[in-house]
């Protein structure tokens, strides 16, 4: 499973994203062979024709492959990151999830000796709402929000709640631990912020979090749902990808909806959104409208501060790990989200604002955030390395 080397770029335009896989889609004889004694292992029988391997996706932590068995199909999930925990809380996560709303666990298989794990499930039928958009989601509401409290509803009590994430994503700090001195002066030249202004921030937004955050309806919280995530056909809307998933307040939760569907760009949309939400669940019933929907106001901007610290976390572990020049439409993702919260973040961090807008500007260079020629200059300093 060997990646491709990494290309380093500047690009103004920032949906390109030279290499979206960070390798090639070609499996190898090594992976084939893996993969089909994983499968043989699990379905515990001999093929009768070869198993159809295709690479739907990669990332820093897994691979993601679509596996045809005798006519049934799957996605089968191979992480060498055993210390992400990535796959083991979405294993955790669908073992508490009705087969309803999402896929359903057929195995997770965590080999530790040879540091290496296996997620298979059941392979979901249907359109993401990317491909089907805004309008045709929100025409779904109704049942979306339905699925939604589904999940919401689904027992906590084996999952990592707020104060394990942040410290996982305070975490992200010991990265810098391991650039060469000429990548971190890159960075710190990129964005203006050293390391002590990175542990500063962190501490700052937990203080902020330990200070306001409370969780009065406490649920299963999975924040990376997008539209990419929620999957539709005719017989059901269903949620896929749970592996940063945890447990929030509700209304942190029902924010990262709001936040990362893009509701905010039409205001009736928020409100629509938290009516048909109020409409179907059971969770929130004992409450009036006016009090959930005066709770989720209030609660908002320090929701924000706490979604913020998660995407500092994001965005800070891509440029340890891709750079900041690569994978762009991940970066561009980061971007839309960071503006949407960026009023809160001032507000409370008023002396990195520059900062902030280089860093998640990166892949959008704009006269002012940068001097194009000084990008050039940076982007020098990456080939010589």
């Amino acid at each position: 499973m060997s990646f491709n080397r990494k290309e380093h770029i500047i690009n103004n335009i920032a949906v390109v994203d030279p290499v979206p896989n960070m390798r090639d889609s070609e499996i190898s004889e090594f992976e084939k062979d893996l993969i089909e004694k994983y499968v043989l292992k699990i379905f515990k029988k001999k093929l009768k024709e070869d198993i159809e391997i295709e690479l739907v996706s990669s990332n820093f932590f897994y691979e993601s492959y679509s596996i045809v068995l005798d006519n049934s199909k799957y996605l089968l999930k191979v992480g060498l990151s055993l210390d992400s925990k990535k796959l083991e809380t979405e294993a955790n996560c669908l073992k508490l999830i009705s087969d309803l709303i999402s896929p359903k666990l057929i195995d997770y298989t965590k080999e530790e000796e040879f540091e290496i794990e296996f997620l298979l499930t059941t392979w979901e039928n249907g359109l993401s709402f990317t491909e089907y958009g805004t309008e045709d989601l929100t025409y779904n509401f109704g049942t979306f929000c339905a699925v939604l409290d589904f999940m919401h509803e689904s027992d906590t009590s084996k999952l990592n709640n707020l104060d394990y994430v942040f410290s996982q994503n305070e975490s992200v700090i010991e990265l810098f631990d391991e650039l060469e001195i000429s990548d971190l002066k890159i960075f710190e030249k990129l964005v203006d912020l050293s390391l002590n202004d990175v542990s500063i921030i962190f501490s700052k937004l937990r203080e902020q979090y330990e200070k306001h955050y409370e969780e009065n309806i406490q649920v299963l919280c999975n924040p990376d749902i997008e539209k990419s995530s929620i999957l539709y056909n005719s017989d059901y809307i269903k949620l896929i990808n749970f592996e940063n998933s945890h447990t929030s307040d509700i209304y942190y939760s029902l924010l990262t909806v709001v936040c990362n569907l893009q509701f905010y760009l039409q205001a009736e949309l928020i409100d629509e959104f938290l009516n048909h939400y109020y409409n179907n669940s059971k969770i929130v019933n004992h409450l009036s409208f006016e009090d959930f929907k005066s709770n989720y106001y209030k609660k908002e901007e320090i929701n924000k501060i706490i979604m913020f610290q998660d995407l500092f976390h994001k965005i800070l572990f891509h440029f340890n790990t891709d750079g900041p020049f690569y994978r762009t439409k991940k970066l561009f993702e980061y971007l839309i989200i960071y503006v949407t919260l960026r009023p809160t973040i001032i507000k409370y961090l008023p002396e990195y604002q520059k900062s902030f807008d280089k860093l998640f500007f990166t892949a959008i260079p704009t006269v002012e955030t940068y001097d194009f020629e000084e990008l050039k200059l940076i982007k020098e300093m990456h080939e010589k390395k």
